[in-house]
């Protein structure tokens, strides 16, 4: 019977003593997992949850917030924008996460009636008291500049 194992795999068996690390098992696999799928990207779960069609909205969702951050975290404002932006429009769990960071990111980047927008919108629909209080600071301070500058 032939050996069917791609051969990263193939060779790592027959070149040296049998690895027993549960991380080179684990990579091991993946790689031959990899190896077998002819669209690689639909075993990487972020990428599933962005490109495709989840199970559930929430996933994808969660997965956008997830690369909003990983933007922000590389400086890259115009993707984790993006990123938020998209989370904020469907409705979930983290929507109103997104949506702060979406008015964050606009006022940061000198749209503050972008970011008016956005925390107005979320005042509108704030359940609790605490949310509407942050919400109320954020609009203070959006437009307190304003205000000096006449």
């Amino acid at each position: 019977m032939p050996d069917c194992r791609p051969p990263s795999i193939r060779n790592r068996a027959t070149a040296g003593p049998r690895r027993t690390d549960p991380g080179a098992i684990a990579r091991d696999r993946r790689v031959a997992s990899l190896a077998s799928d002819p669209q690689p990207a639909k075993n990487d779960g972020v990428s599933w949850n962005i490109a495709g069609d989840p199970p559930t909205k929430y996933l994808r969702q969660e997965a956008l917030v997830g690369l909003g951050h990983a933007e922000g975290a590389g400086r890259r404002r115009r993707g984790a924008l993006d990123a938020y932006t998209q989370a904020g429009a469907l409705g979930g769990p983290y929507r109103t996460g997104a949506l702060l960071a979406t008015g964050r990111l606009q006022a940061a980047s000198g749209h503050a009636g972008e970011a008016r927008a956005v925390y107005e919108s979320l005042l509108k629909t704030a359940a609790d008291e605490e949310t509407k209080a942050l919400l109320t600071q954020k609009l203070g301070a959006l437009r307190a500049p304003q205000a000096g500058a006449k």
